[in-house]
């Protein structure tokens, strides 16, 4: 069964490789990203320069370089990172037929798709990186 939230697989990437990163004094390079998500290696390196141009991570040269997190994981919400992969946050289409086939305005789950707007919205700017360090949840 697919989900009707969808999320870029760069997104479902910088989601999980800045989780990871968010624990204490931890490096990672793109390869050991991308083996622990089971990614592909050249879409892991995009991802994870498009976050330091974003400023979400440093990188660090040389034998055993890697990224390291360069923002506060209590301060960073899932929204933040959302909306530097993906622009602004918002489901306006039908959630079935998308939006050029259904029109926000004539849509049947127009009632669903706001519900699932605001929830979506309410877990991504009330949880951090750390909160899943904190939760003990497992990163992938």
């Amino acid at each position: 069964m697919s989900s009707p939230f969808n999320i870029s697989e760069a997104s479902a990437i910088a989601f999980h490789a800045l989780v990871a990163l968010s624990a204490p004094d931890t490096q990672l390079s793109a390869k050991e990203i991308s083996a622990h998500l089971e990614a592909s290696l050249n879409h892991t390196v995009r991802v994870m320069h498009r976050l330091r141009q974003m400023g979400f991570v440093e990188s660090v040269r040389g034998a055993g370089g890697g990224f390291k997190l360069a923002v506060d994981p209590s301060q960073t919400t899932l929204l933040q990172v959302y909306e530097a992969m993906e622009g602004p946050l918002s489901c306006k289409h039908c959630i079935l037929l998308g939006e050029s086939r259904c029109p926000p305005d004539r849509c049947l789950f127009a009632p669903l798709t706001h519900k699932v707007d605001k929830l979506i919205a309410e877990f991504f700017t009330q949880t951090t990186l750390a909160s899943f360090n904190k939760k003990g949840k497992h990163h992938g």
